[in-house]
């Protein structure tokens, strides 16, 4: 019983404490529009260190389920947000800074584009996700 009084205190604490933030990425060539996306989190019982559940709204459409992490590969404090919606590969990089770039490859064996953008309301987010 304890055990599930818990829990749900957990997830309302956590629900309470949800924050997200928004990305706009100009196209690279004048062809395309740009891309607004923002991130929710998306708590899961799953969730580890190094590794949370987001949720990614591209443009106002449905949500894509997606991952975050630390980079480790890189010295800047910098996370990746990974989405494979029906068969793409969707990648976005946020710095500290608040600078962002997105590749998107339709295959996953496709040739990705790339895309440049900055953030806003990132910190809280990012702070978490790089807390472990």
């Amino acid at each position: 019983m304890w055990e599930t009084v818990l829990l749900v205190l957990t997830l309302q604490t956590t629900e309470a404490a949800a924050s997200g933030f928004s990305c706009d990425f100009q196209a690279l060539d004048g062809a395309q529009k740009g891309i607004s996306m923002t991130f929710n989190d998306r708590p899961s019982l799953k969730d580890q260190p190094g590794l949370y559940r987001v949720e990614v709204h591209m443009d106002g459409h449905d949500a894509l389920l997606a991952t975050a992490q630390p980079i480790t590969t890189t010295d800047e404090r910098d996370a990746l947000v990974l989405a494979r919606p029906n068969g793409a590969v969707m990648t976005v990089g946020v710095r500290e800074d608040g600078q962002a770039a997105m590749s998107l490859r339709h295959t996953a064996a496709g040739e990705p584009e790339t895309w440049i953008g900055t953030c806003r309301g990132y910190e809280g987010p990012l702070q978490r996700w790089l807390a472990s």
